[in-house]
């Protein structure tokens, strides 16, 4: 399977002021909908704005813009109360990469496209040398998200809260 997504986990839970911590992280324009969404929704490349959930003590954003929405000053600063993991997955250019923060700063990123290294920064992660023998990239990636964050399977089952954003691309909406 191919995907087109990108997400970010923070190890907090904002349950109680979502579009507060939408705003905290710089993303303009986030409008709550009515409906709910399955965590394949929040990461299909159909749909535009965000996904936002919470589960097992983590605030989970995914969408196919997640990293373009949101600010990395401000994500830096909620990284110094709390830990954060960026995942990259691009099915359609071969991408697929990692960002950890705490205290404030990035502590590791990596990124391979179509089979390069092309981003390799900090000191390797204990949890990466558990997914390393994973050949296929993407599945690499989110078997590290399970590692450090939250089981995939938790992903899956959970019901995410739809916004519509805007970004300097234009409104996104569902």
């Amino acid at each position: 399977m191919s995907w087109h997504t990108s997400g970010t986990l923070i190890h907090a839970d904002y349950s109680k002021d979502l579009p507060g911590l939408l705003e905290k992280l710089g993303v303009e324009g986030a409008n709550l909908r009515d409906a709910t969404i399955s965590f394949e929704e929040a990461t299909s490349v159909e749909i535009d704005g965000l996904g936002v959930a919470v589960v097992d003590g983590w605030t989970c954003l995914f969408g196919t813009m997640t990293m373009v929405l949101i600010d990395d000053e401000a994500l830096a600063r909620i990284s110094k109360e709390a830990d954060v993991f960026q995942i990259t997955l691009e099915g359609s250019s071969g991408a697929a990469g990692f960002e950890w923060m705490t205290g404030g700063k990035s502590v590791r990123r990596w990124m391979i496209v179509e089979g390069d290294v092309t981003v390799n920064e900090g000191t390797p992660l204990p949890q990466e040398k558990l997914v390393a023998n994973e050949k296929d990239d993407e599945q690499r990636m989110l078997l590290l998200m399970e590692k450090m964050t939250v089981p995939f399977k938790r992903l899956s089952e959970t019901k995410f809260h739809a916004f519509e954003c805007e970004s300097e691309l234009g409104d996104m909406e569902w």
